[in-house]
Parts: structure tokens; sequence; C-alpha cells
């Protein structure tokens, strides 16, 4: 029996409009018996108390908050571990080499409950797959773009045991934290990138970009006027960062001053003279990167890339600034093993590799120049012929300029400074 089809429409609206009526007499009799500090206070309960029924509440806790790190999100990833329990099906478990215990951390999507004030929390860890990387560049202020450098550790064309003590070392820095703090040291990590160009210097810098997923933020000296202003823009860097600086060496501020000639006497003598107030120096590029500057931020890497590293000031090299100096010379058969797969798709054995490998244990040759000539055809045949007998010209090039070449007498100088 459905009861609306045995009442009329204009039953219904007859009842509709008594109940009409009946509330806005009702509310002109509250507005007329309650003052209106009485009504607000009815009000605010009624709205606290039906607001309690909500069943659950939703925060949500994010890795960075502003320019740095969220300490409430670290916090949590130290407390969740000790509250796994029987309903933790799936969870990871490592120990590093200078920890006595293991580690436990969460998985994606797993959830932990907890119980706070008699209220039931339950957490879940969710991350962000796809994370777009921003490349930053100074000018006046950072500007940033997005990172499409397409370099990875799995296409990075260097000698394997160079590359596996370089992902070593990384994941080394990244999981010290307590030890920095216990020893007493600004949680940050030197890179000193020298070799010839074309060695895939940049392509480094973007592999180690990716695998720890850090922005990377690219400073150009020609942009600093003055050490505050190379300050104010090292210290706006947040934390999990790279800051990047190409071609060091093409600034004359970070030569090694005991090898610069005669002409340059007046500028040598002037790097001893009180600097101006507006003038970027080496002194304040050394303790922006290893004074007390340095220890604002955490977890940070420094990259510098040099053509001429026998160029640079022995004072930028030292440990501490320039942890680890890392050699990308050219190109070996190794390096070549990863270029032919790379672009050729090339994964076994060819009776042409080992001609290239004799090739290039006598002769010079960066990586870069090697992938131009495996691009100038597809077949893996006619590519490696071409690199064969591109090796033999450069060879022979590099032997009869040697033949050509005049002698010249060393003279060794050197400067003297009377004070």
């Amino acid at each position: 029996m459905n009861f609306f089809n045995d009442v009329s429409p204009t039953s219904l609206f007859t009842v509709y409009a008594s109940l009409s009526a009946s509330m806005m007499l009702l509310q002109s009799a509250v507005y007329n018996i309650f003052p209106k500090p009485v009504r607000d206070y009815i009000s605010s309960k009624l709205i606290n108390y039906f607001g309690r029924l909500k069943a659950e509440a939703t925060m949500t806790v994010d890795e960075f908050w502003g320019a740095g790190n969220n300490e409430y999100y670290d916090a949590a990833r130290l407390y969740l571990p000790t509250k796994i329990g029987p309903r933790n099906l799936k969870f990871k478990v490592g120990k590093l080499p200078s920890r006595k215990t293991p580690d436990i951390e969460l998985l994606e999507g797993e959830e932990v409950f907890d119980e706070f004030d008699n209220i039931i929390v339950k957490w879940r860890l969710l991350t962000e797959e796809n994370k777009v990387l921003e490349l930053y560049i100074y000018d006046r202020s950072w500007r940033h773009v997005d990172l499409q450098h397409p370099a990875t550790f799995d296409t990075l064309a260097i000698e394997p045991e160079l590359k596996q003590a370089i992902l070593d070392d990384l994941d080394r820095f990244i999981s010290r934290k307590d030890f920095y703090r216990k020893i007493g040291k600004a949680w940050k990590r030197g890179y000193l990138l020298y070799g010839p160009p074309g060695t895939g210097k940049s392509s480094l810098v973007a592999a180690i970009a990716k695998y720890l997923k850090f922005n990377v933020y690219c400073l150009e000296f020609n942009s600093i006027k003055s050490d505050a202003n190379l300050r104010q823009a090292l210290l706006s860097i947040p934390n999990k960062s790279i800051l990047v600086v190409e071609d060091i060496d093409s600034n004359k501020i970070v030569h090694d001053r005991s090898q610069q000639s005669d002409s340059d006497d007046d500028q040598l003598y002037s790097s001893y003279s009180p600097k101006k107030p507006e003038e970027f120096t080496l002194s304040g590029l050394l303790n922006s990167i290893d004074g007390l500057g340095s220890s604002c931020g955490d977890e940070t890497i420094i990259i510098f890339t040099t053509n001429h590293k026998e160029k640079l000031d022995p004072a930028l090299l030292r440990p501490g600034r320039m942890d680890m100096h890392i050699n990308m010379s050219y190109c070996g058969s190794q390096s070549f093993r990863v270029l032919a797969s790379n672009y050729l798709d090339l994964h076994g054995h060819h009776p042409l590799l080992e001609q290239i490998d004799g090739l290039l244990e006598t002769t010079e040759v960066t990586p870069a120049v090697l992938a131009e000539e495996l691009l100038k055809n597809d077949d893996p045949d006619v590519a490696l012929g071409g690199v064969v007998n591109f090796l033999k010209r450069k060879k022979m090039e590099t032997e009869t300029e040697k033949k050509t070449k005049p002698r010249r007498s060393k003279r060794r100088k050197t400067i003297r400074r009377d004070f």
C-alpha cells in the first residue's frame, strides 16, 4: 500500500502551509522571548554538539613546509614504526653498517592505529610517485623551470667502479643525519666534478638530482655582485637541495693565486687589501659554503664543475668543502658499452667492440663525441664501423700533432711579495 497514492495534492499543500505557519510563529516567539546574546549562546552550543557527530577528521602532514622540512613529518616518521602492530602485515626492514639496531619503515598505503585521549587516530603513508624536479637559476632571485634532463645513473656513460663509488657515497651521506649531529658538522656534502668538456659532468648532476629527488639550484657568479648578495642567495636555498656552480674556473676569484703570472700582480695584491663593501671575494665564497652560514641548511649537496682543476685555489678544494673529487675522464671501454646500449640498443657481444676497446686505450675522446658518431646511423654494424674509422683518424691526428709540435722550454713562474 502506498501512502502517497491515497493522499491528494490538495491535502499535502494544506499540511505544508500549516507547518510553515507554525515555524514562522515559533521563530517570532523565540526572537521576542530570548535576547540576542542568549540566542547566540544556544546556537553555538547546538553547532558544537552536532559537530561532534562527525565520524572522522583528516589532517595532512607534508614532508616540506614553506622553504624547509616539516618537523612534524620527521617526528611522525620516527614515531610511527614504534606503533606497528599485528594489523600491519607489510613493512620495510633494513640496517645500516653504522647502526646497531635495524630500522623499520611503513610501506605506502599501510595504516597504523594509535589512540590519543580516547580518540582513535589512523595514520596512512602516501607518497607522490612522479615528483617533478625543478631547476632554479639565480638572477636577483631564484626562478625555476622543470628539470627535464633525461640522464639517470643507468644511462650515464662512466666506468662502473666510479658510478658505484658515487652511489655508495650518496647513500652513506643521506643515511647519516644523526652522525653529522653527533660530530657537530653541518649535514652537507661537496663534490668536485673535473675533466675535459663533453665527459658528462652536467649529466652526472642531473642523475644525482633524480636519484635523490632533490631540486637543483644553479648559481652563476656573474649574477653575484657582493658577498652579502652571495649569502642571501645561498641562505634562501631549502633543505634537500643541490647547489651547482658550473665551470667555476671561469671566474678568476677562485684561481690558485700561487700560479698567477706577473701580469696579474696588481690583481693579486688587491686580494690582500681590504675589500670594498660591494665586492664578491673568494673569502666570501669559502665562508658561505663552509662557515657559520653553511650550517643553516640540512641534507644539502654542493657540486662544483670545472674543466681545469689545476687552476682552482687549494683552499676551495680541501675536505669539508669539496669532500669527493670525481675525475670525469675520457671514454673507456665500459663507458662505451653504456653508450652502445643507449643509442643502438646493443646489449650483447659485437665483433667490432673489441677493436673499439683497443683504440680507446690509446685515444683520448669524450663520451659526447662518440655519442655524436653513434647518432649517425641506427644500424649497429654501420654505426660501430663509423666509430672505428673515427677513432683511427683521431689516433693518427694525435700522433702527427705530437711529432710536429715544437718543444718548449719550461720556465717556472714564481711570485714574490714583500710586506
